[in-house]
């Protein structure tokens, strides 16, 4: 295809916006880097349940994970429920103290005066003296001590459902006994009105040199009006804020005031897995352990939040060592992948230039027009440009978000077409050929890794498009991707238009290329057979199955595969993809074959089901959260994997056909 002048031009600015993903992808990579170790935490409430259970004490618990490898035990602000189930606490509701016949109460309503005391108020009694003054420091305004016959009563106007749930400080105690053993800490502060609790946490974590908080409950401790404040003290003190992937982030709940902290702290934030205890009682111990390790590669997960794992038919050793062996195997395996264990280290706030944007959605819509030039002859294609660049600058300034999104949509689209372009180009070129086993492979290889290149470059373009720390946090998302699971199909049967035309019988296509809307006239006018039907419904099953297996939701996957995904986990640095490597580029193999034969119906059949591949290589790229090399090396292993099942593939098919009469070189 001969280049004109306005082909040029387009080109000049593909290429700057290469350059320019290029500079975005390494920032990107650069702030990914530092994030590079993964604390495991103990939740203190299950683990407590646990030893309960058996009459044992939780610090001996503890301590058997701890020598198993456990670094971190995540403590609870104390509430008053809390504190009641512990024995350290009473706690009223004040109808029950107005009514109640008990001789040990009467002198309240004499004492107090009158109408202190409502159906509404709630009554905290305890002996401790400290105690009480920590609950009526931390409590809301409105709260008042009283000091009766050696007993400290603390009233709250709330009623007990509420006022029951408010944080009322940490206990020294635990914290200090946890720390002996050696165990970083890691807070979980609880919301109470009027923020009275945010000088406690403030101070435990100065005493104790904490360096992790995970809140608990909505909203968060400084909401609303002293955010500014907490985020000071956070940034001042390099605190890492935890927040949870689910059910945070699947919108099952939100907690209010940690977007803007977030903001506050420029995203010195590390994410957190944790698995629903209902929904931990339906999965072995097996599962459970690979979710903990499928979280790091695949969602960035720099915390893993331990709730034990409890059978309660064996007995209190059998539990321990269950628990002792997934978390000990945890800790080896990602220590000897490199990984670092301890306190997770924050990406570094990461924000692509508006300028570095502009070019690389320059560049993407660059590459469109010249691809519609030639399989459309459109006209105009300057004007276009210079339209469109307009129109996407301007929305630049209007929202970068939408454009971020827009334009990673573009270059995905934009990379598959090329993808698959330069796919069926390379195999025109060896149509009908008769050629050996070794040479019919290493045309297969070269094809497949010029895809894979392109594929890669894509991923450039997404990851560098979509490199602001939101996205990489998973707090913001590629809005695109189902676009991008059905686009390429798309596109790719344009190609094998303007490439082969439109007529599966003709098996020796023209050397040139065809007219696109007058194969589409043909193909439209084809009289509809039986086989046509079988074809294109097992394509459409095919392209179903691809969809339904794509995403979050569809159809479940089988154990078999579940293990098979969990062995490459764990063995590989990060697990290539099975729409890839035994989809994709077996495909790709297979219509080389076709094209050997030749027959132009099977090239294309397999040649459609080969786009998945191209897909699923791009959608790798657009799981933000998951750390860029970590996407790259899954695609290189994709790739190795792919094309050493294609050549075996072709090894046995190639054997049979030419076996067969009229086959023979």
């Amino acid at each position: 295809m001969k280049l004109n002048k306005i082909d040029k031009i387009l080109i000049f600015f593909i290429i700057v916006s290469f350059i320019a993903s290029l500079i975005g992808i390494a920032n990107r990579i650069n702030a990914e880097k530092g994030s590079n170790t993964i604390d495991v935490v103990l939740d203190y409430p299950t683990t407590k349940q646990l030893s309960s259970m058996y009459g044992k004490s939780i610090y001996e618990t503890v301590t058997a994970l701890h020598n198993a490898g456990l670094p971190s035990i995540a403590i609870c602000e104390d509430t008053l429920q809390e504190l009641n189930s512990e024995g350290r606490v009473a706690l009223y509701s004040g109808s029950s103290l107005l009514s109640s016949q008990d001789p040990s109460f009467p002198y309240l309503k004499d004492f107090l005066k009158e109408g202190e005391i409502t159906a509404s108020t709630t009554v905290a009694i305890t002996k401790e003296k400290n105690l009480a003054a920590r609950i009526i420091k931390n409590l809301p305004n409105g709260s008042k001590l009283y000091h009766i016959n050696d007993l400290y009563y603390i009233t709250n106007p709330s009623a007990i459902t509420t006022a029951s749930m408010y944080g009322v400080g940490f206990d020294d105690r635990k914290i200090a006994e946890f720390k002996n053993m050696g165990l970083n800490i890691v807070l979980r502060p609880v919301f109470s009105p009027d923020n009275n609790n945010m000088e406690d946490l403030e101070d435990t974590i100065k005493k104790y040199n904490i360096k992790e908080v995970i809140f608990y409950g909505a909203p968060i401790v400084g909401y609303p009006d002293r955010l500014n404040e907490l985020a000071n003290f956070f940034n001042k003190n390099h605190i890492v804020t935890g927040i949870i992937e689910t059910p945070i982030q699947k919108g099952i709940y939100k907690q209010q005031g940690l977007p803007e902290l977030m903001k506050l702290t420029h995203y010195s934030v590390a994410r957190v897995y944790s698995i629903y205890p209902l929904e931990q009682l339906k999965l072995t111990p097996q599962e459970i352990f690979n979710r903990w390790f499928r979280s790091i590669p695949d969602r960035n997960i720099r915390i893993i939040y331990v709730k034990p794992i409890t059978d309660p038919t064996a007995t209190y050793q059998e539990n321990i060592d269950t628990n002792a062996h997934y978390i000990k195997k945890f800790v080896t395996l990602w220590s000897k992948k490199g990984i670092n264990i301890g306190i997770p280290q924050p990406i570094k706030e990461v924000n692509l230039h508006i300028s570095l944007l502009i070019l690389i959605y320059l560049g993407s819509i660059a590459l469109l027009l010249l691809y519609l030039e030639k399989l459309f002859k459109m006209k105009y294609i300057l004007i276009w440009f210079v339209l469109l660049a307009i129109l996407g600058s301007g929305a630049t300034f209007v929202s970068k978000g939408v454009m971020e999104k827009g334009t990673a949509l573009l270059a995905a689209t934009a990379l598959s077409i090329v993808a698959s372009f330069v796919l069926l180009l390379y195999l025109k070129r060896f149509y009908g050929k008769k050629v050996s086993v070794t040479k019919l492979i290493f045309y297969s290889i070269v094809s497949s890794f010029i895809v894979f290149i392109v594929c890669i470059v894509g991923g450039i373009y997404i990851g560098a498009s979509l490199s602001d720390t939101p996205y990489l946090l998973n707090l913001d998302m590629f809005r695109g991707v189902k676009l991008l699971y059905t686009l390429p199909f798309f596109f790719f049967v344009l190609n094998y238009l303007y490439i082969f035309g439109v007529d599966f019988s003709d098996n020796t296509p023209k050397k040139g290329y065809y007219n696109t809307m007058e194969e589409i006239r043909k193909g439209w006018d084809i009289p509809i057979k039986a086989g046509h039907i079988v074809i294109f419904s097992v394509l459409a099953l095919a392209l179903f199955l691809y969809l339904m297996r794509s995403g979050n939701t569809g159809i479940s996957i089988p154990s078999i595969e579940l293990k098979f995904r969990a062995f490459l986990e764990q063995t590989l640095i990060a697990r290539p993809r099975e729409k890839e490597f035994l989809i994709g580029y077996p495909s790709i193999f297979l219509a080389f074959l076709a094209a050997y034969i030749p027959k132009k119906k099977y090239l294309f059949g397999f040649l459609f089901i080969s786009v998945m591949g191209i897909v699923s290589i791009l959608d790798t790229f657009s799981h933000l959260r998951t750390v860029f090399l970590i996407s790259l090396y899954r695609s290189i292993f994709g790739f190795v994997f792919g094309i050493i099942i294609g050549s075996i593939i072709i090894l046995i098919l190639y054997t049979l056909i030419k076996s067969l009469k009229g086959y023979s070189k």
